[in-house]
């Protein structure tokens, strides 16, 4: 399955801390793997959040990955807190 990171995805993730950067590419490999494996993606908390399609991953306490599946595509689309996923939905 291929991973296709948006404009604003890449944005997001440059003005994450080189921490929290390398949890984001630690949770993205385990991305293909987990989707459509219900027991695989417990660790990453993985779990639909919108009728739309999109997706939420945790990346510890406080982040959160916004991401859409597209054929053997994984769309990711933001990065952030939970003010940021709020702020995301309401604009769909």
């Amino acid at each position: 399955m291929k991973i296709q990171y948006t404009e604003r995805f890449l944005h997001d993730l440059d003005r994450l801390s080189s921490t929290q950067h390398e949890h984001v590419l630690q949770v993205v490999e385990k991305l293909p793997v987990a989707m459509g494996a219900p027991h695989r993606h417990a660790g990453i908390g993985m779990r639909k959040i919108h009728r739309s399609g999109i997706y939420e991953a945790r990346i510890g306490l406080n982040l959160r990955m916004l991401f859409t599946q597209q054929k053997d595509c994984l769309r990711l689309h933001r990065v952030g807190d939970h003010a940021m996923v709020r702020r995301y939905l309401r604009q769909l």
